[in-house]
């Protein structure tokens, strides 16, 4: 038996409660046939549903757990620094409309909570540098799975378009300008000209161990959502499992852990 957020018992097998939960987010995606890896996993597919039915506020975390499934590689901080989050909430038949599975260039990004999420202008270099860096990982591996490769794929859209967004007009090739046009205003929030947001988080002292180290986790770690951050047995897999640690145990790796 589990506890949702707001105190509703339900066993953790029983989905029949989530079933008549119509998460738009989700249904848009698979009914335009989107792949697995580019819809909502199943632990953000819980907390969209823990939020749906929760007469609470959602807080900055609830909403990172549940950002595009084409963002999952875009840390905590660098979300919120980075990406604006539209106020409105679309309707399923309108996300339908402006979700692509066969052009990552044309499809748009979708939250869990059905609101556009766009690059901020000033952030442009950054996302890239940042989508670079996934596309280097890959690059390491001598072969790919099939994740991977549509990964690979993805990776190599974001940076193309980011590359198309990011140049006057008339630098671009006559075949790139429609694109520009199109679609500029669809991924980048105009900001302006403001500078990019400050991020900082709620101090927290580390004499208090337990608040610390799961402040390390959720601002550091690499992880979908919090629910795959912290199910596991002890705190040093949870901190494995977010590549904060490597999988060595001696003691030298662990000291070079923490230095």
């Amino acid at each position: 038996i589990r506890r949702n957020r707001v105190g509703l018992a339900a066993s953790a097998n029983d989905t029949s409660d989530q079933n008549n939960i119509n998460i738009d987010s989700q249904t848009a995606r698979t009914e335009r046939n989107f792949p697995d890896l580019l819809k909502f996993t199943p632990s953000q597919v819980e907390i969209i549903f823990d939020d749906n039915i929760s007469t609470r506020v959602f807080d900055r975390i609830s909403e990172y757990n549940v950002r595009p499934p084409e963002l999952k590689f875009i840390g905590l901080k660098e979300y919120f620094r980075y990406f604006q989050i539209s106020k409105k909430r679309f309707s399923k038949d309108e996300m339908f409309s402006k979700l692509d599975p066969e052009s990552h260039r044309h499809s748009l990004w979708f939250d869990g909570f059905s609101r556009q999420v766009r690059i901020r202008h000033a952030a442009i270099p950054e996302v890239s540098r940042l989508v670079q860096r996934q596309l280097d990982k890959l690059d390491s591996f001598d072969d790919l799975s099939d994740d991977q490769v549509a990964l690979q794929e993805l990776y190599d859209n974001l940076s193309d378009m980011l590359d198309i967004f990011s140049k006057n007009d008339e630098e671009l090739e006559a075949y790139e300008l429609p694109y520009k046009r199109k679609f500029f205003q669809e991924f980048i929030h105009d900001d302006n000209g403001a500078p990019l947001p400050i991020i900082s988080f709620s101090p927290v002292n580390p004499l208090h161990v337990n608040q610390w180290l799961i402040h390390l986790l959720l601002s550091m770690g690499e992880y979908v959502c919090e629910r795959d951050a912290f199910d596991h047995a002890s705190m040093r897999a949870c901190f494995r499992a977010t590549n904060l640690i490597g999988p060595e145990e001696d003691e030298d790796s662990l000291r070079r852990y923490v230095d």
